[in-house]
């Protein structure tokens, strides 16, 4: 019996020892827990991959509940695609919208770009730029927001320089200022006219600040796993 124990004893230490000098590797998947609206986007999104190399996405949460909605921006067989979807009760809706309300002209535009509200406030922001001249640009932004199932344009924003006004006071004037240019460039919130900062206060400050626009990301199996992820 006494044998027998040693010989139990011995195969156990020598177990140990073994473990030691080869410790199990971790395992190499991926076990971070998928959330229901997740699960739901990448099976979305793997669908518009096959689309082709010109498809986009991003996300953005519109209502701030804590799910963020889903942007699809592109082009397939001449067809744009500008798509936002919101996750509800356990399923994908694509929730509608008029012409007037376009993302994915703003997101994948030269001249455009979309970003969050101000002050934590809820929706997104669209911008696109106009005419260029020596005094800027042309501006025109839009505040949409989540309206039960559908996305609604809450402001327009519109920055007009009236050029011909200020090339008249810059060539027939021998001194003029910085104050006499500002009041030929006019700032517009629902084609009513306010102030340069009502203006930014509804729409932001960072019309030319790339660095806080929402840039749209090429839909590949990379991409859905880094941004969803």
């Amino acid at each position: 019996m006494k044998k027998i124990l040693l010989i139990l004893i011995s195969l156990i230490l020598m177990s140990a020892l073994i473990a030691c000098n080869n410790p199990v590797e971790p395992p190499t998947e991926d076990y971070q827990q998928v959330l229901p609206w997740q699960e739901a986007y990448i099976a979305l999104l793997r669908q518009y991959e096959e689309k082709g190399d010109r498809m986009f996405f991003l996300l953005h949460d519109f209502d701030q509940d804590g799910t963020p909605e889903l942007i699809i921006a592109g082009e397939y067989e001449n067809i744009l695609y500008d798509k936002v979807y919101t996750f509800e009760n356990g399923e994908v809706l694509r929730l509608e919208y008029g012409e007037s309300v376009e993302v994915a002209s703003f997101a994948l535009s030269v001249n455009g770009a979309v970003w969050e509200p101000p002050n934590n406030a809820p929706g997104l922001v669209t911008y696109l730029s106009g005419t260029s001249s020596r005094w800027g640009r042309n501006l025109f932004l839009s505040k949409i927001v989540i309206y039960e199932n559908s996305l609604v344009i809450e402001a327009y924003g519109r920055r007009r320089i009236d050029v011909v006004a200020l090339r008249d006071l810059t060539e027939n004037s021998i001194e003029y200022t910085d104050a006499d240019i500002q009041k030929h460039i006019h700032w517009y919130i629902n084609d009513n006219a306010v102030s340069e900062e009502e203006f930014y206060r509804i729409f932001g400050v960072v019309l030319f600040d790339t660095n806080e626009w929402i840039h749209p990301v090429r839909i590949t199996e990379d991409n859905i796993r880094e941004i969803i992820m």
